[in-house]
């Protein structure tokens, strides 16, 4: 517990120690919930329907969609993003880096895949996802990441290749 310093204010190292302990939990979170979705990403891709690349980027709509079975909550992530608001929250970079983590994946699976402009790709998968995830907690859409699974399925198959 922290403690009071003069004026009823923490100290500077006490609340430097609790900032880190956060930053750590919060660390442990975007571990856990990458290796939470590689494991539903993995088991996507092996109950089949995927082929190569292209599967892999539908297979982390699939592996959303599992996620999503097992919480009401809907994103941690967004969630926190929104109670912690200031953009220099310490949390914000850790939040912003699992977003990162998650369009990296579609632009590296876009690129191996032999799509063209898979950075342009990559952003509207991206925005595919966090869509279904925000959809599916404000918006009480429990189908929403079959939706956007959908979307981006057609989105996949219009799109061009090297």
């Amino acid at each position: 517990m922290l403690e009071r310093g003069p004026r009823d204010e923490f100290s500077t190292m006490q609340f430097d120690t609790a900032i880190t302990r956060r930053r750590m939990l919060f660390a442990a979170l975007v571990a856990t919930t990458i290796a939470g979705l590689s494991v539903l990403m993995a088991i996507a891709l092996s109950a089949g329907g995927f082929s190569a690349f292209d599967g892999v980027i539908l297979a982390l709509f699939a592996a959303l969609t599992d996620w999503l079975a097992g919480s009401r909550n809907g994103c941690g992530f967004i969630n926190a993003s929104v109670e912690l608001a200031a953009p220099d929250h310490p949390a914000m970079p850790v939040i912003v880096g699992q977003k990162q983590w998650m369009r990296s994946e579609f632009e590296a699976q876009a690129r191996l895949a032999g799509f063209k402009d898979p950075e342009e790709l990559a952003d509207r998968l991206l925005l595919l996802h966090e869509g279904a995830l925000v959809s599916y907690r404000v918006a009480a859409m429990e189908h929403a990441s079959e939706v956007a699974g959908r979307a981006a399925a057609d989105m996949l198959t219009g799109w061009p290749r090297t």
